[in-house]
């Protein structure tokens, strides 16, 4: 039975049915599936995002990090050696990498990226963006998570017959079957916990909260949507090492919830009870969650978004403003006081969640897996 390996730096919770279905998918085609990670370090810990894989294809190794968390190594070189395929991200940390490209080289490794093609976040690394141009065409493979990642790749001189674009996604079908536990009844129950009233408008925040998701911003722009919309509620879903920005707002506005990580049923119920989410800064896939809630997305034009803001469509399932608070809050407040155009943007959000979804994803990924495996 051929293998493939994947190498993940840390298991997340969002990838686990990526990988349940991605590991049955390959079986059925004579491929075993192989998905080595680590344990967060204590930055990334702060998440509360991370899990542990089943052993039927989840291989726990030890990660050792210098430089401040800047470089990764994980001792799993005799496991990706032993693999017909190797599928690595495409991050400069990874010391791993470069050793597979020297292993290449001397054909004793067929190795694929999966990744952005570039650094999208401009978080001060860039120095190393003309490298990793260079190192994007040592590869045999390109799992790229959109179109316009393929299109960067391709561009940089790696052939566009060797990319797969996965069309990068999340559980959407499970999240839309917990999204419908949630009546009328359970969503103002919940709502009263908050002490949200049935008609209040809700703005929801959900995600990892680091400096990149703009929550500074978020707080000031949703005091003057306050202003602006009377009863105008925010929540406030997530960890991380700027959640005391979000403690701090909670704890002087009661009209700001902060509820802490939460994930499965328990993060879909604040989904339910929302009308519109809420994002200034960094957007990855939650756009695809909030989409699948009905929640059209607000964000800013900061050039530090993952390729998966191109699921965003301005004015028609959300909106991208300046990045200015005012403004910011000018935009959201006109929506909630036009319920026809809110309306219209919200089913246009379902609508979009409509074009993506794991199951699509698993299967542009299985393809791509095979016809590289297959490549002569």
């Amino acid at each position: 039975m051929r293998t493939v390996c994947i190498i993940q730096a840390v298991a997340k919770q969002y990838r686990r049915p990526f990988f349940d279905l991605l590991h049955e998918r390959l079986q059925s085609e004579g491929i075993a599936l192989k998905v080595v990670y680590s344990k967060p370090n204590d930055m990334e810990a702060l998440r509360k995002d991370a899990l542990d894989l089943p052993t039927t294809y989840g291989h726990k190794v030890r990660a050792y990090w210098f430089a401040g968390y800047r470089l990764l190594y994980q001792p799993c070189l005799g496991q990706a050696i032993a693999a017909d395929l190797v599928i690595v991200e495409q991050a400069s940390k990874h010391l791993l990498n470069y050793m597979f490209v020297v292993l290449r080289g001397f054909g004793l490794v067929r190795m694929a990226y999966w990744g952005h093609g570039r650094n999208w976040q401009q978080d001060g690394s860039q120095w190393m963006e003309p490298v990793k141009r260079v190192l994007l065409r040592r590869a045999d493979w390109w799992f790229a998570y959109t179109a316009r990642v393929a299109q960067y790749v391709v561009d940089n001189g790696f052939a566009s017959d060797c990319v797969t674009v996965v069309q990068n996604s999340v559980d959407l079908e499970s999240f839309k079957k917990e999204l419908g536990t949630f009546d009328d009844q359970r969503r103002l129950a919940l709502r009263g916990s908050l002490g949200i009233s049935a008609e209040a408008s809700v703005g929801l925040f959900c995600g990892s909260m680091h400096a990149s998701k703009k929550l500074d911003f978020l707080v000031r722009a949703a005091l003057d949507i306050h202003a602006r919309v009377p009863g105008f509620h925010l929540v406030l879903v997530g960890a991380g090492p700027e959640e005391s920005v979000a403690r701090g707002a909670a704890a002087t506005h009661e009209w700001i919830h902060y509820v802490g990580p939460r994930f499965g049923v328990d993060k879909a119920a604040y989904f339910a009870i929302a009308d519109i989410f809420l994002c200034p800064g960094l957007v990855g896939l939650a756009v695809l969650e909030a989409f699948s809630a009905g929640l059209p997305l607000f964000t800013t034009n900061i050039p530090v978004h993952s390729p998966e803001i191109d699921y965003l469509t301005d004015s028609v399932n959300g909106a991208m403003t300046d990045f200015d608070p005012r403004s910011y809050a000018e935009v959201v407040s006109a929506c909630f006081h036009d319920p026809v155009t809110l309306g219209r943007m919200r089913q246009s959000a379902r609508e979009a969640s409509e074009a993506f979804g794991l199951e699509c994803m698993v299967d542009n990924y299985a393809q791509g897996v095979l016809a590289c495996l297959n490549k002569s």
